[in-house]
């Protein structure tokens, strides 16, 4: 959607999949902020880079080999990631959708609960790791193969299906 001169964040407007965010990631050494929700440990890839976006809360990115282009694999895939445990309910909404934003470094968390004067955000660690969406599907959460995010779509059908018009009941012909 267009608002005057800006662009709205809406599933329509999705091109690709560039990079897999994971949101609220304590620190690594186990201790969670007050806006963590995931403990580190659960997490078994190193990621691409990891931005801390209020104290002792993360986001770790993954940079994807190549953009993912199909909206429905991408949402799929964020959906099996959050089933899989990597929100502290497994229904986070922060986590749900390709039109999710993230936050860069450099900036500032100004949430009303972090006071007059917001905790800065900043990056760290980036090592420019790049992954297949298949190997983050094996191999991201700790104890959890996910499902092949490739894996065909499946289409929903309503009401009954005939193969040929014989097997239509009269009453429809």
């Amino acid at each position: 959607c267009v608002y005057g001169n800006f662009m709205r964040r809406t599933k329509a407007n999705f091109l690709g999949m560039v990079a897999v965010m994971i949101d609220d990631v304590g620190d690594s050494d186990g201790y969670m902020g007050p806006g963590a929700k995931l403990l580190a440990s659960k997490i078994a890839l190193q990621p691409s880079w990891k931005v801390c976006t209020s104290p002792s809360c993360w986001q770790y990115w993954y940079l994807l080999d190549d953009m993912v282009t199909d909206r429905e694999i991408a949402e799929r895939f964020i959906d099996d990631l959050v089933k899989s445990g990597l929100t502290s309910d497994s229904k986070d909404p922060g986590m749900r959708g390709v039109s999710r934003v993230g936050r860069l470094p450099m900036g500032v968390n100004s949430k009303p609960k972090y006071g007059d004067i917001p905790p800065e955000v900043y990056g760290s660690e980036f090592t420019g790791l790049r992954y297949s969406i298949q190997h983050l599907a094996a191999n991201l959460v700790v104890g959890e193969v996910l499902e092949d995010p490739l894996r065909p779509v499946k289409k929903r059908t309503f009401g009954t299906q005939y193969s040929s018009l014989d097997a239509v009941p009269k009453a429809y012909q």
